[in-house]
């Protein structure tokens, strides 16, 4: 069945930009980002113009480490009373704004599944994603993707474009795409799990599995969408850089769906993406997309296969095995989103 449409509110890029300043050092000019999420987020600016986003929460009995130190923004955590603590963010710099959004976004979504009783267990979350944000935000300055995360991180945003925002809104799509968060499968719509597999249609034909469980069916029914991109020429108009494709998708949420950039970009950091000019030497163009259904009689090893003890298991499979699953994409389209095109 296609996905509901609800409504999925996080913090719009432009709503710190229709607050004004407070009118005193000592005051904050706060707004609540979204009532309908179990936790209690504000947003707001002080004195100075700074961005301003908090967590308030009602955690009883519990002792909780100093938080994690990310540069450009001042972050404390303090008790104030009757066991409402509060987590404090404040950028500091102004060049870091985006990624800024970006966090407090990704914390909103990180903590959407709780209960309002969940303060906790909410307060946990938020410090273990700081942590994590300072390991990424450190990793992505030093270091550049590989060839084969750049040319896999393409490729999903490829499908991303062509397969999930032509089907669902940008928000629907983006809580959709898993992949970068360490799911096994890199989208989930509903119970159906969809691994991308991409690479140049110069490689060998195979289809590279980075564990057992990526294609266990006991979970839900597998697709794999498996891509080929050509190296592009200069007068290729379609093709993309990793640079500007993600440019293309950035203009498109700015344009419709602002707050959707966000979450976009939250979803880049998780993957280790920061725009560099290296990412726009190689161009590419889709060369072909196939799709196959993972059945039981698929060529693939399953868990109950594993002797006792074998694990951190990766193999190939040859994409000629795979020619019985083809499914043609109205299929995939139909069993999917419930709907023929």
């Amino acid at each position: 069945m296609m996905m509901s449409r609800y409504p999925m509110r996080l913090i719009m890029s432009d709503n710190w930009q229709n607050i004004r300043p407070s009118d005193h050092p000592n005051d904050l000019r706060m707004r609540r980002v979204d009532p309908s999420h179990p936790m209690d987020f504000f947003y707001g600016k002080d004195y100075q113009g700074n961005y301003i986003f908090t967590f308030r929460g009602k955690i009883a009995g519990e002792t909780l480490p100093k938080p994690t130190r990310l540069a450009g923004i001042d972050i404390t955590l303090v008790e104030c009373e009757n066991g409402i603590w509060e987590l404090f963010m404040r950028l500091l710099d102004s060049t870091q704004v985006d990624i800024f959004k970006a966090l407090c976004s990704n914390l909103m979504a990180a903590t959407r599944s709780l209960k309002r009783s969940q303060d906790g267990a909410g307060i946990q979350i938020i410090l273990n994603r700081l942590k994590r944000w300072q390991e990424l935000l450190k990793a992505r300055k030093e270091k550049l993707l590989s060839q084969s995360q750049i040319i896999g991180l393409f490729g999903e945003l490829l499908f991303f474009k062509d397969f999930m925002l032509t089907r669902l809104f940008p928000m629907e799509a983006l809580m959709a795409w898993r992949g970068p968060y360490g799911d096994e499968q890199d989208f989930l719509i509903g119970h159906w799990m969809i691994e991308v597999k991409t690479q140049l249609s110069s490689s060998d034909r195979k289809l590279h599995i980075s564990s057992v469980d990526q294609l266990d069916i006991t979970s839900g029914q597998i697709f794999i969408c498996y891509q080929t991109l050509g190296i592009a020429g200069d007068k290729d108009i379609a093709a993309h850089s990793l640079n500007s494709l993600v440019d293309e998708l950035m203009a498109l949420f700015n344009q419709e769906h602002s707050e959707a950039t966000d979450m976009l970009q939250a979803t880049l950091i998780e993957f280790g993406y920061i725009r560099r000019e290296e990412y726009d030497d190689a161009r590419w163009i889709l060369h072909e997309r196939v799709y196959y259904h993972v059945t039981d009689k698929f060529p693939a090893l399953r868990a109950t296969m594993m002797p006792t003890g074998v694990e951190d298991v990766r193999y190939s499979i040859k994409v000629e095995a795979c020619t019985p699953f083809i499914k043609n994409e109205s299929e995939i389209i139909s069993w999917v989103f419930g709907t023929d095109e």
